[in-house]
């Protein structure tokens, strides 16, 4: 129930960690209780404006599943992540500035590995329509 009621960035986030740290030879359980760091950049709530007008979506589930705060601490807590774990929004530059924080802990020592994504799903015309008259998509 609760991967049903969670924004698809999420559950997009969650596949692309696992497939990352396979990829690099890491297996998740190697990192589980590590001081790893995680730092998302995402700007969209679209899916979770999409049920805004239906009161009986928002449960404790619908309700963590589309925050944007959450993203980064899902993974977090699904791989045992116990380094700093944050979702940067500063809308167009959200994953340059989260891979330039973790670049600035990973330099000053705070960690020693990291995890750094990016998301942005739109999930409805609105905001896509909106965004291309302003010139704002490519």
């Amino acid at each position: 129930r609760e991967a049903f009621e969670m924004d698809p960035q999420q559950r997009h986030l969650l596949q692309v960690t696992y497939e990352a740290l396979e990829n690099s030879g890491i297996s998740p359980s190697d990192t589980s209780g590590e001081e790893v760091g995680v730092f998302v950049g995402a700007s969209s709530l679209d899916y979770g404006n999409t049920a805004a007008f239906d009161p009986s979506v928002f449960t404790g589930h619908f309700m963590t599943g589309n925050t944007l705060s959450i993203a980064a601490n899902r993974i977090s807590y699904i791989f045992n992540l116990t380094g700093p774990s944050f979702t940067v929004d500063t809308a167009c530059s959200s994953s340059l500035v989260a891979m330039n924080e973790a670049v600035r802990a990973l330099n000053s020592g705070a960690i020693d590995t990291a995890i750094v994504a990016g998301v942005n799903l739109l999930a409805s015309p609105f905001p896509f329509v909106g965004f291309s008259q302003a010139t704002m998509l490519s």
